[in-house]
């Protein structure tokens, strides 16, 4: 069962803004606009002005497949334009700095194949193993074989049936589509007197240090662990912290009564996951005009540009949220999602995104 929804779930979130709008501009027609857009939308032109015409700045963070997406919409009943731009670096978890943040600009590119393939035949103990039903941020996706097309950072969980009819349910983050800054493989020997060793291997980064969990209660900070357990299964969990900042969490269970009833961590498809594909501060961007959304997902980007020619500190909005205010021009193509059709949409902005 191919896992086709996540594509339509990520630019829903996007497209429809479902996050609370935050009003940063109130209209005023006695003071220079601070937020515009001027261009053309294939052969009409346009121009909106916060303050003019019931024109309004809103800013807000939507949440797309676990990724944030910092956003602002500028417009009104008529026409409007929503600019989203997806966080980079999303496995070192550090504050948005102005400071760092690159000067060029691309568009989200729809990935031309999966970026990853669940299978239960590449579980090491496949052998063992009925049938895998794999669940996607909470969501029922499919049996044994799954595709994940859309970057993301998913919770991706396996409730697994061996062939003695018992059943035992794993989860583990997945980051895919978006730059992976430290990965590794965690491995583990069980003796039959029940000492177990669980190491890290395979890691792309130095390791700082991993605090240790079993049955999800700390026992350790160490570089491995070493304990014992009885013939049950048994949760292990690692929170790995990385020299250059990452940090990632990977979990195994591990089968006490040693029958092949285990469960790896997910390494095989995240670590085996190949893609020209990277997400991170990636723009999306959607007009409304005239009763039709158009959007540059789906749509050829791929000699598009947005040239970001000054980013500032503007303010907080009505949620105490700060807010950036960006100068850009941009040249894209936009798909109107009923009927297919693509236009060239070119402006020149001055916008308002959230960021934090």
């Amino acid at each position: 069962m191919k896992y086709n929804t996540i594509l339509l779930l990520c630019f829903a979130v996007v497209l429809l803004g479902a996050c609370k709008k935050k009003e940063i501009e109130d209209p005023s027609t006695n003071s220079s606009p601070i937020f515009t857009a001027t261009g053309t939308l294939g052969s009409e032109s346009f121009l909106l002005e916060a303050g003019n015409e019931n024109v309004f700045m809103n800013t807000f963070v939507n949440m797309s497949n676990g990724v944030k997406v910092y956003s602002g919409k500028l417009g009104n009943e008529e026409m409007e334009i929503e600019i989203g731009l997806h966080e980079g670096n999303i496995d070192l978890e550090v504050p948005f700095d102005i400071q760092n943040f690159p000067s060029s600009l691309t568009f989200a590119a729809l990935p031309s194949q999966p970026l990853a393939f669940l299978s239960k035949d590449l579980l090491p103990n496949s052998m063992f193993i009925e049938e895998v039903r794999w669940y996607i941020d909470g969501t029922f996706s499919g049996v044994n074989d799954v595709e994940i097309i859309e970057p993301g950072k998913y919770n991706v969980c396996a409730e697994v049936e061996f062939n003695d009819g018992s059943e035992a349910t794993l989860c583990n983050e997945m980051i895919l589509g978006f730059a992976v800054n430290a990965s590794c493989k965690m491995r583990h020997v069980l003796q039959s007197n029940g000492n177990l060793k669980v190491w890290m291997d395979e890691y792309s980064t130095p390791i700082d240090h991993i605090l240790w969990f079993l049955d999800e209660t700390l026992v350790g900070e160490s570089m491995n662990l070493d304990t014992n357990i009885d013939d049950q299964n048994h949760l292990i969990s690692a929170e790995i912290f990385y020299t250059n900042g990452a940090h990632r969490k990977k979990s195994i269970l591990v089968d006490g009564s040693l029958s092949g009833k285990l469960i790896d961590d997910f390494s095989v498809f995240e670590n085996g996951s190949v893609s020209q594909i990277k997400w991170d501060n990636s723009v999306i961007l959607k007009v409304k005009k005239n009763g039709f959304v158009y959007s540059s997902a789906g749509a050829d980007n791929s000699s598009s540009s947005i040239q970001l020619l000054n980013l500032s500190y503007y303010g907080k909005n009505s949620m105490g949220k700060d807010v950036y205010k960006c100068v850009a021009s941009v040249s894209v193509n936009v798909r109107e999602g009923q009927s297919g059709t693509i236009l060239p949409l070119d402006f020149t902005t001055t916008f308002g995104l959230e960021m934090h």
